[in-house]
């Protein structure tokens, strides 16, 4: 992990999205895994031959596929933020726990139509799917950063 990109990678996850502090660390490093990919795809332009997408890894023709698809990805998580601190401050912990679990198997697992599934199917589904993302990465950006 070049400590530039992982710098550039934090800065982004702050000013986009602030600390996380209120949110499970599983979101928050999910959040944390986008910024670091975008960091790699738009500021290396010797790194994106081969780019992890979802659980598969895609050959270098479709960089500019899914640059444009990680783009809207990221931009649609500060909308998923807001409506998740919403449930929180409006339904209470319990509805925002469960609608944290339905965007960590939406956005890290890639598991489509999450809402429609049981919790169980879900939980098999998790085991069954590789996640491309780096565990712990926003506990390494806070100790790079000190922030």
């Amino acid at each position: 992990m070049s400590s530039g990109v992982l710098d550039l990678a934090t800065g982004m996850l702050l000013s986009r999205f602030g600390p996380l502090v209120d949110f499970p660390d599983e979101v928050a490093n999910t959040i944390a895994n986008f910024c670091y990919r975008w960091i790699l795809l738009t500021s290396e332009p010797a790194l994106p031959r081969i780019v992890v997408r979802s659980n598969e890894v895609k050959a270098t023709e479709l960089v500019d596929e899914y640059r444009v698809e990680l783009a809207c990805k990221i931009d649609n998580l500060s909308k998923e933020l807001m409506e998740l601190r919403e449930i929180r401050s409006s339904i209470g912990e319990r509805a925002f726990s469960a609608a944290c679990e339905l965007f960590v198997d939406r956005h890290k697992y890639g598991i489509s139509d999450p809402d429609r599934k049981s919790c169980v199917r879900r939980k098999v589904e998790r085991l069954l799917k590789r996640t491309g993302e780096i565990p712990e990465l926003l506990s390494v950006m806070k100790v790079a950063s000190r922030y």
